[in-house]
């Protein structure tokens, strides 16, 4: 019977082992607002799950980001502008941040002169250049329609970007976002998770 019990005790330190709630609260100038709820964020075979229960936002969609640093106080940007929730960093896993203001010029391409002009471009109606692969007057597959989103590319986004998510028309969001592409609670402990609303962020620490 005891052993029965030890047992039954350590399933339950795993699963309490693999699983976090995060409190997400208002991001200001001044420090944390009021709360909006909770997240829970659990392992799964298929990576880490996401549970909101949050309320009091507007109705729409809402951008949900893990962001590098664990600390949603407000900080300066580059232009010396207060950010509320500054301090949180950039996207988890942005593996190309953008250049800093003061950058130096892209290097001079070889091949060509500096201060040269690019070519200009073809006539129009002449037949793009054959490319290696391609049957010789094979027409090339049809641009998209105008306005039509790129194919996504899940590799080329930062892991911190996860999917959106819909508050309904009482405030409230519940459904849950899977992110395949993190497997442990331990790649994002330390780190801050960021709901973006319509330019009010709301903030909390992965702990």
């Amino acid at each position: 019977m005891v052993k029965h019990i030890a047992v039954a005790l350590c399933a339950a330190m795993a699963l309490s082992a693999a699983e976090v709630t995060v409190e997400l609260k208002a991001a200001a100038e001044a420090g944390e607002g009021g709360s909006i709820g909770f997240v829970k964020i659990g392992e799964s075979e298929q990576g880490l799950l996401f549970t909101p229960t949050l309320k009091g936002v507007a109705a729409g969609a809402y951008d949900f980001h893990i962001h590098e640093n664990g600390d949603c106080s407000a900080s300066k940007d580059l232009e010396g502008r207060m950010t509320p929730a500054g301090a949180a960093g950039r996207l988890f896993g942005d593996l190309l941040p953008p250049p800093p203001l003061d950058a130096p010029p892209p290097p001079h391409k070889a091949g060509g002169r500096l201060g040269e002009l690019p070519p200009p471009p073809p006539p129009r109606g002449t037949p793009p250049p054959h490319k290696a692969g391609e049957r010789l007057g094979e027409l090339p597959p049809p641009p998209p329609p105008r306005g039509a989103p790129p194919p996504p590319n899940e590799d080329a986004r930062p892991l911190g970007d996860l999917s959106q998510v819909y508050a309904a028309a009482d405030g409230s969001i519940s459904q849950p976002v899977l992110a395949p592409r993190i497997k442990k609670l331990e790649e994002i402990k330390g780190r801050s998770l960021i709901l973006h609303a319509r330019g009010n962020d709301y903030c909390g620490v992965i702990k």
